[in-house]
């Protein structure tokens, strides 16, 4: 009889299928690829005899793309709010392109490694639900800080994102600490301000990839 009862309840929607139903909260964590971006331009000036500038040689910087880890943090306001809580870190290199020197020196370029230490708190609203899938749109506010590996330079900024979500469901058990495990796939695009850069460099904007598992209850 309870069988049956089931089957009419689900069937007439009134309940959700197991994996359509909202976890309580979600930890997941899975590997972070960032675009590259500018880091500013600036010149090395000085007065000539006559009291003009001359420029001695131009250097055009940038943060190359990088890899790295990102860890979240999930829990359930609204039957399709979420809120997110996100941690990474990410290796890349910072290129300084140095031109334009007044002696004719040929173009030269120089690479120093960069450490990227971020966090993040977001909101996530599901926007579809289809089987084993479940689709959201995501966005978010943090900070970040840089570290170049000499730690000669560092640099504190900020950050807002904004993106999609995509959860693919490969496991779900009626009981136990490990549920639920989903297959977590993300894209985004992140405005950021500050860091490590040059000159008047504004904010600018760069694409990130996180692919991971996620475990929920």
């Amino acid at each position: 009889m309870r069988a049956l009862v089931g089957v009419f309840l689900l069937s007439a929607g009134l309940v959700a299928p197991a994996a359509a139903q909202t976890p309580r909260w979600e930890v997941g964590i899975g590997a972070l690829l960032t675009g590259r971006e500018s880091a500013g331009t600036t010149s090395a000036s000085v007065l000539g005899p006559g009291g003009d500038s001359l420029t001695l040689f131009r250097t055009t910087n940038r943060v190359t793309s990088g890899l790295g880890v990102e860890s979240q943090l999930s829990l359930r306001l609204r039957e399709r709010l979420r809120a997110e809580f996100a941690f990474g870190w990410v290796r890349a290199d910072l290129e300084s392109l140095i031109s334009g020197d007044f002696e004719g020196v040929p173009d030269v370029s120089l690479t120093q490694g960069v450490q990227q230490f971020r966090g993040e708190v977001a909101v996530a609203y599901r926007l579809l639900q289809r089987g084993r899938l479940s689709a959201f749109v995501r966005g978010g506010a943090g900070g970040f800080r840089e570290i170049t590996t000499d730690q000669a330079l560092v640099g504190n900024g900020a950050s807002a994102s904004l993106g999609g979500v995509a959860h693919v469901l490969v496991r779900q058990a009626p009981s136990g600490l490990f549920g639920r495990i989903a297959l977590r796939l993300e894209a985004r695009a992140v405005l950021r301000q500050g860091g490590v850069k040059f000159g008047a460099e504004g904010a600018r904007v760069s694409p990130a990839f996180v692919a991971g598992l996620v475990i929920s209850r």
